[in-house]
């Protein structure tokens, strides 16, 4: 169960400094002009589910009793910034399409105490299909975000 923005206030809870909440939403509320009485649809259509994902905070938690399962499920209403920078309630969001994450760059891997040392795997445990790539190029598309985090710290960029 999520805490909703009244429960961090009356109940003083608080995440951790280094979490946020993301919601997973249709791209399409970035279209829109209306601010209020916007309605949570299905992101599993869309097969990349990242550029769906957008940081949120839960305003309301409403349970409702499902006779099926004999269980409560909760759905939320969240406020989330649209593309435009206009901040939106959208209601009916699921509690699968509410997630808890990191904030960038404060996870433990960014640690600059944090420890690192070369693994060494020998050869010989690799099947020799595996050693043949020849002179083939793998690119997928990843960026060396270690680089960047020692670019900062060496400049003494705070996060």
């Amino acid at each position: 169960v999520l805490k909703t923005e009244t429960e961090f206030i009356f109940e003083n809870y608080i995440y951790p400094e280094n979490a946020m909440t993301i919601c997973f939403v249709d791209n399409r509320i970035d279209d829109r002009k209306d601010l209020i009485g916007a309605q949570w649809q299905s992101y599993r259509i869309i097969s990349d589910r990242l550029t769906n994902s957008r940081p949120c905070e839960v305003v309301q938690r409403i349970t409702e009793f499902d006779a099926e399962t004999g269980k409560d499920v909760y759905y939320y209403n969240a406020r989330i910034e649209n593309k435009k920078g206009a901040a939106l309630v959208v209601g009916g969001i699921p509690r699968d399409a509410i997630e808890i994450v990191n904030k960038s760059y404060t996870s433990d891997q960014h640690l600059r105490n944090g420890f690192r040392h070369p693994i060494h795997i020998p050869d010989e445990i690799f099947p020799v299909e595996w050693k043949n790539l020849g002179s083939e190029i793998i690119d997928d598309g990843q960026t060396f975000v270690h680089d960047a985090v020692k670019d900062s710290w060496e400049s003494k960029e705070e996060f």
